[in-house]
């Protein structure tokens, strides 16, 4: 065997382990064999965190997308940081009413009651976003007052912004239109109201009013 080879092999693993661990220390081979037993797919830490009392859930490892009810009714959640996490399932974030920073960015799809009843959010910005999923209120009861959805294509569900009080601006920013009429999506809104807006490409603008 040769040696050197054996060292530049064993110092790759160390490296790879600490990475994942986040370590920095010198591993033995017993100490290497151990760490790589508690090494976990990134996407299992997910199911690890039923703790409804964390405050910052934070991982930039997590490709999953973040499951029903994750953290449903967590009342000290503020930040939500999973930037590769895929998408968002039914009531994951709902009434979370803490929750102010949401850092969603690889996400293509948010299902039904996501955000629902989140007093503390202002801003919602979901840069990949494309499909909204289920039965509706993605938003409702929120105090968001922002929300930007640069690629959407799909419809919105009934209710999606129901008594989304403070919600003034919309901004859809695909080269699409996204049907808008569905039941109630709008009601005790600004927008609905005359004093919220939504903004959309100038290359949109007749088809919108086509379809209002």
């Amino acid at each position: 065997v040769d040696s050197a080879a054996l060292d530049a092999a064993l110092g790759g693993i160390a490296d790879a382990i600490r990475a994942q661990t986040g370590g920095a220390e010198l591993l033995s081979l017993e100490e290497m064999d151990a760490a790589i037993g508690g090494i976990k797919n990134a996407d299992d830490w997910l199911a690890d965190v039923l703790d409804k009392k964390v405050v910052h859930l934070v991982n930039h490892k997590v490709t999953a997308a973040v499951p029903a009810s994750f953290q449903n009714g967590n009342n000290n959640l503020v930040t939500v940081e999973l930037p590769n996490s895929t998408g968002v399932g039914e009531s994951a974030f709902a009434s979370c009413r803490k929750l102010a920073t949401l850092n969603l960015e690889s996400a293509k799809t948010l299902a039904s009651s996501a955000f629902s009843n989140t007093a503390a959010l202002k801003t919602a910005i979901f840069p990949s976003v494309e499909t909204i999923t289920g039965w509706g209120f993605l938003f409702n009861g929120s105090n968001v007052e922002k929300i930007i959805f640069p690629k959407l294509t799909s419809k919105f569900g009934p209710g999606d912004f129901n008594s989304c009080k403070y919600l003034t601006v919309l901004v859809l920013g695909a080269d699409v239109v996204v049907p808008l009429g569905n039941a109630n999506a709008f009601d005790n809104t600004p927008i609905k109201g005359g004093t919220g807006y939504i903004y959309v490409r100038k290359s949109q603008i007749e088809g919108y009013k086509a379809a209002t």
